[in-house]
C-alpha cells in the first residue's frame, strides 16, 4: 500500500535513508549523518510532499518528491532487508 507519509514513519524513514546513504557513500562519516538526519527532519521532511510504501510486515519505504514539479518523476527506492 502506498500512502501520504505520516509523523509515525519517521524512524523507520530515517533509518532507510542512512542505510541506503551508507552503502552508496561510504566514504560519509558519523558527523554527517547525524546533522544530516537532523536536517531530514527540520529542513526537507516539511518543504516535501513524501509518500510511503509499506509492505506486508509494515517496512516502510520513503517515496519523497523534492517539489510539486517533481510530480511525473520516477523514484527508485532501495530494499535494505537482507536476503530480498
Amino acid at each position: 500500500m502506498i500512502r501520504p507519509y505520516a509523523a509515525r514513519d519517521l524512524d523507520e524513514l530515517l533509518d532507510v535513508w542512512e542505510q541506503a546513504s551508507r552503502l552508496a557513500h561510504p566514504f560519509l562519516d558519523d558527523v554527517f549523518f547525524r546533522r544530516e538526519r537532523k536536517a531530514i527532519v527540520d529542513v526537507y521532511l516539511p518543504m516535501t510532499e513524501t509518500w510511503v510504501y509499506l509492505v506486508v510486515d509494515s517496512f516502510v519505504f520513503p517515496f519523497p518528491r523534492r517539489s510539486a514539479a517533481d510530480a511525473g518523476r520516477r523514484h527508485r527506492c532501495l530494499d535494505p532487508r537482507p536476503g530480498l
